[in-house]
């Protein structure tokens, strides 16, 4: 069994243990990596997966998770899925020029049945939303440009 087989055994267990004991949300930790599920509502499961927090440019090469465009900060899917940009309600959770705050959910990724928040690392004003509602999103792929506030 492969590590990414074990770590998706894992999270089937944490969800199967918050479905059964009727939890509304369950954290793990090791040294390898940290996951916290949380549950809306009965038919849905959120798993908050963190993203690297991008750090600031200093006439430095570009890291992963920059854009090389004027400076602004990518928010880049931390995995393969479908994205969705509006709550249920059909209120969207960011639209261009709003600010948000780090910590923020931007978006969810559908993958396997399981909603995944994608949450912001970086406070500032959305530039540009790459994505479109219910469009398949693969790994690393920008899905928003932020320009960071200073």
């Amino acid at each position: 069994m492969s590590k990414m087989d074990s770590y998706l055994q894992r999270l089937k267990e944490l969800i199967e243990i918050l479905k059964k004991e009727n939890l509304s949300e369950i954290s793990i930790e090791d040294n390898k990596f940290k996951v916290s599920i949380k549950r809306n509502n009965p038919d849905q499961t959120l798993v908050n997966v963190p993203i690297n927090s991008p750090q600031p440019l200093l006439n430095q090469e570009v890291p992963r998770g920059m854009s090389e465009e004027a400076g602004y900060l990518e928010i880049t899917s931390p995995l393969v899925g479908i994205v969705r940009l509006t709550r249920n309600d059909g209120t969207p959770y960011l639209k261009e020029g709003n600010q948000i705050k780090k910590g923020q959910t931007v978006c969810v990724i559908e993958a396997m049945k399981v909603l995944n928040e994608v949450s912001s690392q970086v406070a500032g004003k959305v530039v540009r939303i790459m994505v479109k509602e219910k469009q398949l999103v693969e790994y690393g792929q920008t899905m928003v440009l932020v320009e960071a506030d200073v």
